[in-house]
């Protein structure tokens, strides 16, 4: 009989060992299947939406030629592993350690932030981008009239206020007088605000470097600048500011 107790005992010690360990192994399923689940959703992300981020990768890090492509292949607690295309073809796969190992993927968006940052600052760049050319607002289109037209009428006033053109009538008498003073000026007025406009439009080419703009986009940022100058400064300005709290 004691025999018997002790092998139903044995028997229903295993039974709830073997539950144990089946729930344990469900448990880590679990745990895997959500890793790996959240792996390949950072992997996508990066892949999709920040190429440029793991080309500043490779070249940093590595010391090398900006890479044509390059891929995120696989990411643990401790390193991102990535496979780059080089411009002549060739493949190869570098794994980049984290600076500290993180203890779960969830904590891997800080450290990648962290390496982009790091990357794109040593290599002369922003790590924020703007990727789109912003129009003027109408109130900025009516500023940048009236403006203009002040300027062309000080530069050459008997175009705009000649007895037969259109506004001559709406004129005050004393404006008229003291623009025309002005005529015998219109040449350096008019390369004044070239020059002007020029070095801004020198400034917005590097700033769209440094800000990794599109070539699109670029030209349209430096044709804007070169005819509006200052405003257009200020709309590319409100980019970046954009750009860098989102």
């Amino acid at each position: 009989m004691i025999t018997y107790l002790v092998i139903v005992v044995f028997i229903y010690e295993q039974i709830l060992a073997t539950q144990n360990d089946l729930g344990r192994m469900t448990e880590r399923k679990k745990v895997n299947d959500k890793e790996s689940a959240l792996r390949n959703r950072i992997m996508e992300h990066m892949n999709l939406q920040h190429e440029t981020s793991l080309l500043d990768y490779v070249q940093h890090y590595c010391k090398m030629p900006r890479p044509r492509r390059a891929v995120m292949t696989d990411i643990s607690t401790e390193e991102v592993e990535v496979l780059y295309t080089m411009r002549s073809g060739q493949q190869k796969k570098v794994s980049l350690k984290f600076q500290k190992p993180i203890k779960s993927l969830s904590l891997a968006r800080d450290q990648l932030v962290r390496m982009a940052k790091v990357a794109a600052e040593g290599l002369g760049y922003s790590p924020y981008t703007v990727s789109n050319f912003r129009f003027m607002n109408f109130p900025g289109f009516i500023t940048f009239t009236g403006v203009t037209t002040i300027f062309a009428s000080l530069a050459v006033p008997s175009k705009y206020f000649d007895s037969d053109s259109l506004i001559f009538d709406y004129i005050p008498r004393d404006y008229l007088e003291y623009t025309l003073k002005f005529e015998q000026f219109r040449f350096l007025i008019a390369m004044t605000v070239a020059a002007i406009h020029f070095v801004e439009a020198c400034i917005m080419i590097r700033r769209t470097r440094f800000y990794r703009v599109p070539l699109g986009p670029r030209l349209l940022w430096v044709l804007a600048t070169l005819f509006e100058g200052f405003p257009a400064m200020m709309r590319f300005s409100s980019e970046v500011e954009k750009a860098t709290s989102g």
